[in-house]
C-alpha cells in the first residue's frame, strides 16, 4: 500500500505541472483523473493535493470562472491527437466545460470541514524553511575563530533541512516558501530584485557578498558524512524540479511543418532556408497621446523587427516638433547617461507592454496564445493585419542616473579583482540582485534561473571559493601548518544541472522550420547565452550548427552546400603552407579541402590529415610558443596541457613575429576546424581553453599546467595572507620570525629574486635579478609571477591567437561551451572507443557481413588494441588520430570494411583505405596472427602519405 501511495504522490506531483498549463484540453483530462483519485481516497488525496499544489492550482482555475479575456484566448485544438473527437472541426471541450469540473471537484472533494491535518503540516514545512534562511541572514557575520558553537548549529540546521525536509518537501511547498527569494536576498546582501541599488559604498557590498558566498560554498559543498548526497546537488535537483512547473514560460513556437535533425552536425554544410515571410502591423496612436501624430497605414515589417528596430522607421513619421524643441531631438536622445542607447517609444500590444528588444513576431504569438507552452501557428496569422499601439516612453530619470552610477563604480571596482570568480558572471548576478537582460521579474521561473545560475557558479568555482577559505584559515591560525592548505572538493556532477523540460523544448523548437529561418524565441537565445549548463552538449551544438551561419555570414540570405576550396600544401613546409592557405583563405565561407604535393589522395582524408598534422607541428620544440619547451629537437612534452610560454617585452634569441604568426595560425586552425567539422591533434591546457572562451584567469589556474609553480604561489599568498592578519590583529602586533617563516625556513634563506621561476631571463622589475624576495616585498612578488605567466607575459601570443577567430567569427560565440566540450570539439573525443558495441558503428559490404570470419577476426583484433593502436588505426582510416565529437557513432560516412580482392597470395597483400569514405578494403586473411601482423604494419607504416588506394 506503501509503493501505491509514493506512486500517486508522484502523479499528483506531475497534476500540477499539467495544471499550470492553459490548455482547456489538457487541463479538462487533468482535472477528470484527479477527480477519479479524489473519489478512491479522499482524504490521502485532499492531503497530498494541498501538499503538492494541486488544490491551489483548482481553486485557481475557479477563480477565473469570471475573466472573459481568459476564457476567449487563442489556443489549439487537441482533440484529433487525443482521439477524443473524429473529425478536425468539432472540439469536444465545451467553453464552460474545465471550470465547472473545477467547481465541481473544489465543491465535493476540497471542502472537507474538520480537516485540518494537511494545513499544519503544509505550515510546519513552511515554518522550517524559513527559519533556516533567517537564521543565515543572523551568522552572515559570524567568524569560525571567533564562534565555533554558531557556526556548528547553523551546520547542523543546514544538514536537517537539506538532508531530511528538503528532499520530502513538495515542489509547490518550496515554491510557496519563498526560500528562494530568502536565499537570494541572503547572497545578494538585499540586492536581489531591489530598484535602488544606490545605497551604501560599492566596496562595502562586495565584500559583504564575498564573505556570504564563501560561508553558503562551505556550507553546500561539503557533506555531511561519507554517505550522505552533496548539499548543493540536493538544493539543485529541488529547484529543477520546481522549474519543471513553469511549462509555460518557455513557449513552442510551430508551424506546420517540422524537419529532422541529426544527432550530430557541422555548421558549414548546413543550408539556411528560404527568406522568411513579413508580418502586417498596424500602428495606432494611444487615445491620451497628444505629443505624437497617429500612423495611417499598415507597416510590412520582416519577423525579425523588434521595437527598437522598428522605432527609427516609425518615429519620423509620427513626430510632432514643436517650436520650444530643437529641431536635432531626432538625434540627440538616443543614449541614456550609462551609454546605452534609449527607446523615445513604448509599444502596446491589447494593452500588454512589448520588450523593446523581442521581435514583434514572438510579443504577438506569445500575448495572442498567453500561457501555452507549445504555440501552433494558423495560417490566418500571416494575413491578419495586427494592430501596434504606441506612446512616447515616460523616463524615470532618477531611477537611471541611480541605477548608472552604481554599475559604473561597480565596473571600476571589477577591474581591480583578483579573483577571476568574483569577475564571473554568476557573480555579478549576485552583486547586481539580478540576471542580466529584461526577463520578467514577476515569472517564477526568474527566481529559479537566478538561483540556480548562482549554484552553477558556486559549483564551478568550488575549488577557488574553498581555498580561498583555507588560506583565511591559515591567516587567522586556526590551521598551522602550510602543507595542510588543501580542499577536498566534491563538485556536483555537471549532468545533474541538466534540465529534461528545457532541452525537450528546445530540441523541438530546432525542428520547426522557423528555426531555419531565424525565428527563435528570445527564451532559447537567453538560455543558451547566459544559463547554458541546463542545456546538453548535443543540444547545443545542434543549436549552433543551425545558428552558425546567420552568425558567421549574416550577409548570405539563401546558402546551401558551401562550396570548396582546393589548396596544394607540401609536407616538407606544411607550417609555411598552412599559414599560406590561411591567408589567401581569409572568412570566406568555402569549406578548404587539401591534396598533397606528389601523393595521389585528396579530399575528405588528406584535409583531415592536414589538420591534424599541422596543429601536432605547432608543438615542435624551438619555436618558443609553449611552455616546457627546451629548445632541443623533437616535441613539447606537456603532460598538464600546452600553455603559451610567457616572454618579455624585449626578448632576445627568438623571432617573436614568426612565433606570434604561429598563433595566429592556430586560431586560424581552431576556428576552421569547428566550423568545417576537422579534428587537431593538439593538448591545450585547460587554462588556454578558458583563455578561448574569455574566461579570466586567476593564480588557482596555474595549478592546471604548471602544479609546482602553482601549489608554490598558493603558498606564498597564504603566507602574504597571515602577515597582513597579524600586523592588523590587535591580540598580537609583532609576529614571531616562526609565524611567518616558509616551512620552517626563512624567506630570505630562499634567495629568491625579481625573476619568473623556470625563465631567469623574464624579470619581473627592472633589475629584478638584483633585488631579492623579501617577507615585505613578498606580496608584491607573488603578484608580478601571476600577472607575468597569466597577463603580460603571454598578453601579444593571446592577441595574435584571437585575432586569427575573429578574422572568422566572433569569439563570444564559443562561450556557451566548457572547456571540456571545446576540447572534444576540436580534438574530438579522447576516451577509446566502445567495445561493446564496435560492431553496431561499423558497416561491413561488398563480400562481408557479420557472421564472415575476417569480419569477427578483424573486430577481435580491434576489441584488443591499446590506446596508442587505436590513435593509429583512427588516422590510418579517417585522417584524424581521434574521432570526432560523438565517436564512433557519430562518423559520416559510417566505417565500412569491404573484401579486398587479390590477384596473388592474400596474405601477401595490405589493407587499404579510402579515408574520404571511411572505408578500409580488408584482404580474406588465412588466421589471425597475419591480419594482426598486416593491419599494424598498415596503420603504422602506412601513415604520412596517400598511396594506398
Amino acid at each position: 500500500m506503501h509503493n501505491v501511495h509514493v506512486y500517486f504522490l508522484l502523479c499528483i506531483s506531475l497534476f500540477n505541472c499539467l495544471l499550470a498549463q492553459k490548455n482547456q484540453h489538457v487541463l479538462f483530462e487533468t482535472l477528470k483523473i484527479s477527480r477519479i483519485l479524489a473519489k478512491k481516497d479522499q482524504h490521502f488525496f485532499l492531503e497530498s493535493f494541498t501538499k503538492e499544489g494541486v488544490k491551489h492550482a483548482i481553486e485557481y482555475i475557479v477563480s477565473q470562472s469570471k475573466n472573459t479575456s481568459h476564457q476567449n484566448m487563442k489556443e489549439f485544438c487537441l482533440c484529433f491527437y487525443m482521439k477524443t473527437s473524429s473529425t478536425v472541426e468539432a472540439c469536444s471541450i465545451a467553453n464552460n466545460s474545465v471550470t465547472e469540473l473545477a467547481k465541481e471537484i473544489k465543491k465535493n472533494f476540497l471542502s472537507v470541514k474538520g480537516s485540518n491535518k494537511s494545513p499544519n503540516r503544509f505550515g510546519f514545512t513552511l515554518k522550517s524553511v524559513r527559519d533556516f534562511f533567517a537564521r543565515l541572514n543572523l551568522y552572515s557575520s559570524t567568524h569560525l575563530a571567533e564562534n565555533p558553537d554558531s557556526c556548528k548549529q547553523l551546520f547542523d540546521l543546514s544538514r536537517r533541512l537539506l538532508s531530511d525536509e528538503l528532499p520530502v518537501t513538495s515542489n509547490f511547498e518550496f515554491v510557496q516558501s519563498g526560500s528562494i527569494k530568502c536565499l537570494s536576498v541572503y547572497l545578494s546582501n538585499g540586492a536581489y530584485c531591489n530598484a535602488d541599488l544606490n545605497d551604501g559604498p560599492v566596496l562595502e557590498q562586495l565584500s559583504v557578498v564575498h564573505s556570504r558566498l564563501h560561508k553558503f560554498a562551505n556550507l553546500a559543498l561539503t557533506p555531511f558524512n561519507e554517505s550522505s548526497a552533496n548539499p548543493l546537488g540536493i538544493l539543485v535537483e529541488k529547484l529543477l524540479d520546481t522549474l519543471h512547473m513553469c511549462y509555460g514560460s518557455f513557449p513552442v513556437l510551430l508551424s506546420y511543418e517540422q524537419m529532422p535533425r541529426e544527432d550530430m552536425m557541422i555548421p558549414l554544410r548546413y543550408p539556411k532556408a528560404k527568406k522568411p515571410t513579413s508580418l502586417l502591423l498596424k500602428f495606432r496612436r494611444s487615445q491620451k497621446e497628444r505629443e505624437l501624430y497617429n500612423y495611417n497605414g499598415v507597416l510590412s515589417v520582416d519577423l525579425f523587427s523588434t521595437p527598437d528596430s522598428t522605432e527609427p522607421i516609425l518615429f519620423p513619421e509620427i513626430f510632432r516638433r514643436t517650436d520650444q524643441e530643437p529641431a536635432s531631438e531626432n538625434s540627440n536622445q538616443d543614449k541614456n547617461d550609462d551609454g546605452n542607447k534609449s527607446s523615445r517609444l513604448e509599444f502596446f500590444y491589447n494593452g500588454v507592454t512589448l520588450q523593446p528588444s523581442v521581435t514583434f513576431f514572438e510579443s504577438i504569438l506569445h500575448l495572442m496564445y498567453k500561457g501555452q507552452s507549445d504555440v501552433w501557428i494558423d495560417q490566418s496569422f500571416w494575413v491578419e493585419e495586427h494592430s501596434i499601439t504606441y506612446r512616447k516612453r515616460i523616463k524615470s530619470n532618477k531611477e537611471i542616473s541611480s541605477q548608472s552610477s552604481y554599475y559604473t563604480r561597480l565596473s571600476h571596482v571589477h577591474e581591480i579583482l583578483q579573483r577571476a570568480w568574483l569577475k564571473d558572471p554568476f557573480f555579478t548576478a549576485i552583486l547586481n540582485g539580478k540576471l542580466p537582460g529584461n526577463l520578467d521579474v514577476s515569472d517564477l521561473s526568474y527566481n529559479l534561473l537566478f538561483m540556480l545560475k548562482v549554484l552553477e557558479g558556486v559549483n564551478r568555482f568550488s575549488y577557488q571559493l574553498l581555498m580561498d577559505e583555507q588560506i583565511n584559515k591559515f591567516a587567522e591560525g586556526i590551521q598551522e601548518d602550510i602543507n595542510d592548505i588543501e580542499v577536498a572538493i566534491c563538485p556536483v556532477p555537471r549532468h545533474q544541472f541538466l534540465s529534461s523540460l528545457l532541452i525537450n523544448k528546445l530540441e523541438m523548437q530546432m525542428q520547426d522550420v522557423l528555426f531555419d529561418d531565424g525565428l527563435i524565441p528570445s527564451w532559447c537565445v537567453y538560455l543558451v547565452e547566459n544559463c547554458p549548463f541546463l542545456l546538453s552538449l548535443d543540444t547545443r551544438w545542434k543549436y549552433f550548427c543551425l545558428t552558425a551561419h546567420r552568425s558567421f555570414f549574416p550577409d548570405q540570405i539563401n546558402r546551401y552546400y558551401p562550396q570548396t576550396k582546393k589548396y596544394r600544401v607540401a609536407r616538407s613546409a606544411i607550417i609555411e603552407g598552412a599559414v599560406s592557405v590561411m591567408t589567401n583563405h581569409g572568412p570566406s565561407n568555402r569549406t578548404i579541402v587539401v591534396e598533397f604535393e606528389g601523393e595521389i589522395g585528396f579530399g575528405r582524408g588528406p584535409t583531415f590529415e592536414f589538420y591534424s598534422t599541422v596543429s601536432h607541428e605547432l608543438q615542435r620544440a624551438g619555436l618558443g610558443m609553449w611552455r616546457g619547451d627546451s629548445g632541443e629537437h623533437g616535441f613539447v612534452h606537456a603532460p598538464f596541457g600546452l600553455f603559451p610560454k610567457p616572454w618579455p617585452s624585449s626578448s632576445q634569441g627568438i623571432d617573436f613575429t614568426n612565433m606570434l604568426q604561429k598563433f595566429k595560425l592556430l586560431g586560424n586552425l581552431v576556428v576552421r576546424a569547428v566550423l568545417d567539422g576537422r579534428i587537431l591533434d593538439i593538448p591545450l591546457s585547460k587554462a588556454f581553453y578558458k583563455i578561448m572562451l574569455e574566461q579570466e584567469l586567476d593564480m588557482y589556474d596555474i595549478l592546471s599546467f604548471d602544479p609546482e609553480l602553482g601549489r608554490t604561489v598558493i603558498e606564498f599568498q597564504a603566507l602574504v595572507s597571515r602577515k597582513n592578519f597579524l600586523e592588523t590583529s590587535s591580540e598580537e602586533s609583532n609576529p614571531t620570525a616562526a609565524d611567518l617563516s616558509y616551512k620552517n625556513v626563512k624567506l630570505e634563506d630562499l634567495c629568491l629574486d625579481f625573476t619568473l621561476p623556470g625563465n631567469p631571463e623574464y624579470e619581473l622589475v627592472p633589475g629584478g635579478s638584483e633585488k631579492m624576495v623579501t617577507l615585505d616585498s613578498l606580496d608584491e612578488y607573488v603578484s608580478l609571477v601571476v600577472y607575468a605567466t597569466l597577463k603580460s607575459g603571454i598578453a601579444k601570443q593571446i592577441e595574435a591567437f584571437k585575432s586569427g577567430i575573429n578574422e572568422v567569427f566572433d569569439l563570444k560565440a564559443l562561450k556557451m561551451f566548457t572547456e571540456e566540450e571545446m576540447e572534444r570539439i576540436l580534438c574530438g573525443e579522447q576516451d577509446a572507443w566502445d567495445l561493446k558495441n564496435l560492431e553496431d558503428h561499423i558497416g561491413f559490404e561488398d563480400g562481408y557481413d557479420m557472421s564472415s570470419q575476417p569480419v569477427i577476426i578483424f573486430l577481435e583484433i580491434l576489441r584488443e588494441f591499446g590506446r596508442e593502436e587505436q590513435r593509429a588505426f583512427t588516422q590510418f582510416s579517417t585522417g584524424a588520430p581521434h574521432l570526432p565529437l560523438g565517436g564512433l557513432a557519430s562518423l559520416d560516412p559510417k566505417l565500412t570494411v569491404v573484401r579486398k580482392e587479390c590477384n596473388g597470395n592474400v596474405d601477401d597483400e595490405l589493407p587499404s583505405v579510402a579515408t574520404c569514405w571511411h572505408c578500409i578494403r580488408l584482404p580474406p586473411y588465412s588466421s589471425k596472427e597475419i591480419m594482426r601482423k598486416k593491419l599494424k604494419y598498415a596503420i603504422t607504416e602506412g601513415l604520412g602519405a596517400f598511396h594506398l588506394l
